[in-house]
């Protein structure tokens, strides 16, 4: 019984701690400036929150669901709608909060330090993935092999210290023969995944 109010207590300063971190760089405001918001029902940030804290759990919301010291107070349905919802503009997401974390880390940078920014170009596979859309034969750069997937590009800041991912974004291949999974012909150029579609890899100068 003493581990089970161990683990309990824990669960409820860790839920305290991710609280004061959204209130503090008003993760709310920026969700609805994102186009992510509920018509009625729970918060849009209630159920981020929950989304937030699932990512550092090694259960999946379903497990947690099912966990009886779990207070989750909204149905699963509500809590895949919003993690599945394509009006929300998560790159911008990512951008406005790193942007405000920074401006509050950046000045107990010591000066002799080089503010950076990084571009990372990495795997992201699915190796077990049959129908995603866009879905392509890449390369693994550790394995030396293709597997299927996409390459992960992303945009990152750096003090030498920490580091934050700034905006990101799944790239498929410019190579018709390499896409496993064709994406709908009716998708509008305005959406996000546009950018997946029309990416074409640089041609380097030899």
């Amino acid at each position: 019984m003493n581990i089970v109010a161990h683990n309990h207590q824990s669960r409820e300063l860790f839920s305290s701690k991710i609280s004061r971190f959204l209130e503090e760089f008003h993760v709310g405001r920026i969700l609805q400036a994102c186009n992510a918001y509920k018509v009625r029902g729970f918060s849009v940030k209630d159920v981020f929150q929950v989304a937030f804290e699932n990512a550092f759990s090694s259960k999946s919301f379903f497990q947690k669901q099912r966990e009886p010291s779990t207070s989750i107070p909204f149905a699963k349905d509500t809590f895949y709608r919003f993690m599945n919802s394509s009006s929300i503009n998560w790159r911008n997401f990512t951008l406005q909060l790193s942007s405000a974390v920074i401006q509050k880390i950046e000045p107990l940078t010591n000066e002799k330090r080089r503010n950076v920014l990084i571009i990372d170009d990495s795997l992201f596979s699915r190796a077990r993935a049959k129908k995603v859309e866009l879905l392509a034969k890449v390369y693994d750069h550790v394995e030396h092999k293709y597997t299927k997937g996409f390459r992960m590009l992303t945009l990152g800041w750096s003090d030498g210290n920490s580091f934050l991912p700034l905006s990101q974004c799944l790239l498929s291949s410019a190579e018709r023969e390499n896409r496993l999974q064709e994406a709908s012909s009716d998708i509008d150029a305005r959406a996000m995944g546009a950018n997946c579609v029309n990416w074409r890899r640089p041609r380097l100068p030899v």
